[in-house]
């Protein structure tokens, strides 16, 4: 869900994927708001007023006028409406908030305070440079496979993968930071028994993120709980493990706890192992809980037996020894006396059907049994539904608690990810300096060498920077000869060493580059009446207006829609405006 609203100063941006509960803002122009939607593909975008160029649904100015907030959008607002420095950004989080709040009820899932999507410590990467790169998907066909991600994907979680899929594209400009998830890889790959066994308990947990949001929307049942502590009670195990070692700093900083695996435990052992799908019903908490689950859990399981008891206690008192106890439809429950034991039948005893062979009768203590027992599954269904709900709210409680907990997992997944990818492919650490240099040695494209045969790459070496001489290289050579395989190598080798991972070479030495910009091949866009040229020139405009001496440029065919002369004097001059100009 994307929300937006434009005003003098900009364009303001609110998104949020509310199964896991992430919220992102941007500030930008309007130029730049059209890339963040190609780049962000939402399913719905909602605008604050009608903005010219952008399709979406257009709040009703009206209802918004006189939105009554819930108490959720009431507590977001007030938490977190200081870290949005716009009118416009304020404006598009309300907006936000008023959808989901006519779509759920008010009783939206929680959400965690909204972040921005690119600040001092992260690289600019647009949307051409995420398509050329093939980040996410490939150019032709908009496949997974044969994308980066598909290529460095070793992730054991649903959390872990989403993580992955957002740090690549958002690398980190600072050195500190990545020099911390560098350290803590190469201590996994140091360590690799421990590193096994940290994926194996990952693999086994499940997407609880995503679960809270269901649990506390209601929509989620003593399953989805069960998979929630489950899963919690595994991170616990794999905290311990990583709190424990010091050879991690990426989590050296990480907070205690208010929640325990005494308490996630306790909400574990309310539930039946296999909790049926219908939980409305009933039949989900162990019968044990408490004195009243259990007396009617008892009830249920044992009537005949205590109608049995009770028959033995009357045959005992009252001498009837042909006295049996039975059970019908329209009666309910009665004790059945022969005419040849009717002058012994006790005052207490009431009559209730005359048969053939004998009188039915009920008492009062039978009468108390058979309401305890006809209603004793009611009764016991609204118990068990009332200790669930108990349960979701003391889970709501921690609610803030268990989204760091996934947050923990998810990082935790994502760089054992990083370092189980380095093990099978034999990449290297780079070295992260302040110089402005790239030194790869015996490089390697990631994603060309996991589609082919392993060891059959041939690698290749890039060295450029370190002077102002040497900023600037043009690749030559015939068709199908590797030039846009190795220029592409090169930014996503930086890209990598800028997220914290290993990368594909024998080594690699990098400075920090504060943007990758590339432009690669020849398009058009003919339903916005821009022919191959016009495109190629747009996409280079904004590169030239947009680099800095510290960017990483990728230029892949410039001047390639036009005539021969002419193609070749803007390929010089864009070369010289670089050269001179960045």
């Amino acid at each position: 869900l994307l929300a937006l609203c434009c005003d003098k100063s900009g364009a303001g941006a609110v998104w949020t994927d509310v199964s896991c509960g992430e919220v992102y803002f941007a500030q930008c122009s309007k130029d730049e708001m059209s890339d963040l939607i190609r780049m962000l593909s939402p399913k719905e975008v909602i605008l604050a007023a009608p903005v010219p160029g952008f399709c979406g649904e257009v709040v009703d100015e009206e209802r918004f006028d006189y939105w009554v907030p819930s108490e959720n959008s009431v507590k977001y607002l007030e938490s977190y409406k200081d870290r949005l420095d716009s009118q416009s950004l304020e404006k598009a989080l309300e907006t936000a908030l008023f959808y989901l709040d006519g779509l759920y009820f008010g009783n939206f899932p929680p959400l965690r305070g909204p972040e921005r999507w690119k600040n001092e410590d992260t690289m600019t990467l647009d949307y051409n440079t995420c398509t050329n790169l093939e980040i996410e998907k490939t150019l032709i066909g908009g496949n997974k496979e044969g994308s980066l991600l598909w290529a460095i994907d070793r992730t054991k979680t649903s959390m872990g993968r989403r993580l992955l899929s957002n740090i690549i594209k958002a690398p980190l400009k600072n050195r500190e930071l990545i020099l911390k998830r560098q350290e803590t890889v190469s201590t996994f790959c140091e360590q690799l028994p421990l590193l096994d066994n940290l994926r194996e308990k990952l693999s086994k947990i499940r997407d609880f993120e995503r679960t809270l949001s269901r649990i506390l929307v209601r929509r989620g049942g003593p399953r989805e709980i069960l998979l929630l502590t489950e899963s919690i009670l595994s991170v616990f195990e794999l905290k311990e493990t990583i709190c424990a070692k010091k050879e991690f700093p990426f989590f050296e900083n990480d907070p205690a706890l208010e929640i325990s695996p005494e308490t996630v435990s306790g909400w574990r052992k309310r539930f039946i192992d296999e909790p049926p799908f219908n939980y409305k019903e009933g039949g989900f908490i162990v019968p044990d809980y408490s004195d009243s689950l259990f007396e009617l859990s008892d009830l249920i399981l044992n009537s005949k037996k205590h109608i049995a008891a009770l028959e033995e206690k009357e045959k005992a008192a009252t001498g009837i020894t042909t006295l049996k106890a039975g059970f019908n439809r329209v009666f309910g429950y009665y004790f059945e006396v022969s005419k040849r034991f009717s002058e012994k039948v006790p005052p207490h005893f009431i009559r209730k059907q005359t048969t053939a062979n004998g009188e039915r009768y009920f008492t009062d203590e039978l009468k108390t049994l058979e309401d305890k027992i006809l209603n004793a599954k009611e009764r016991l269904t609204e118990l068990e539904l009332k200790i669930l709900d108990e349960t979701v709210r003391e889970i709501e409680k921690f609610e803030s608690e268990i989204q760091h907990l996934a947050k923990f997992t998810a990082w935790l997944d994502t760089l054992c990810g990083f370092a189980k990818l380095a093990i099978e492919n034999n990449y290297c650490r780079p070295e992260i300096i302040e110089d402005e240099v790239i030194e790869i040695i015996d490089g390697r494209h990631p994603v060309v060498e996991a589609s082919i045969a392993k060891g059959s790459y041939v690698p290749a070496m890039v060295c450029i920077g370190g002077d102002r001489k040497n900023r600037f290289s043009i690749i030559t050579g015939p068709n199908m000869g590797g030039k846009s395989t190795i220029m592409r190598m090169t930014a996503l080798t930086v890209l990598l060493a800028q997220c914290g991972s290993f990368v594909p070479a024998k080594s690699v030495k990098t400075g920090i580059f504060d943007s990758i910009y590339t432009r690669v091949g020849a398009s058009d866009n003919l339903a916005k009446g821009e022919s191959t040229f016009l495109v190629e020139m747009k996409e280079t405009a904004s590169i030239l207006n947009s680099a800095t001496s510290k960017s990483l440029i990728i230029l892949d065919e410039i001047g390639r829609g036009t005539g021969t002369y002419d193609g070749i004097s803007l390929a010089k001059a864009i070369a010289e405006y670089i050269i001179e100009q960045i």
